[in-house]
């Protein structure tokens, strides 16, 4: 991708929960399993796949109700 730094292509769970609205999500899953690939000279090295999920934490059925009228009742979005 032109004009982004190895730094910005990479980033862990952490990053991303920084950047999260506290009080407002739970994590379900934070983890970085590692597989095996192969490098550009044929070597075999280490992967590590970051994967995050959270899901919207309700405050009141009010809320609930409210999102899912907007995305037309289909709680996958959420």
């Amino acid at each position: 991708m032109p004009g982004r730094s190895g730094a910005q292509l990479y980033f862990t769970g952490v990053d991303i929960v920084d950047r999260l609205e506290p009080n407002e999500r739970d994590v379900v899953a934070n983890t970085a399993p590692e597989r095996p690939a192969s490098d550009l000279d044929g070597r075999t090295v280490a992967i590590h796949d970051t994967v995050f999920r959270v899901r919207r934490r309700w405050h009141s059925p009010a809320q609930r109700q409210k999102c899912q009228i907007r995305l037309g009742g289909d709680e996958r979005r959420s």
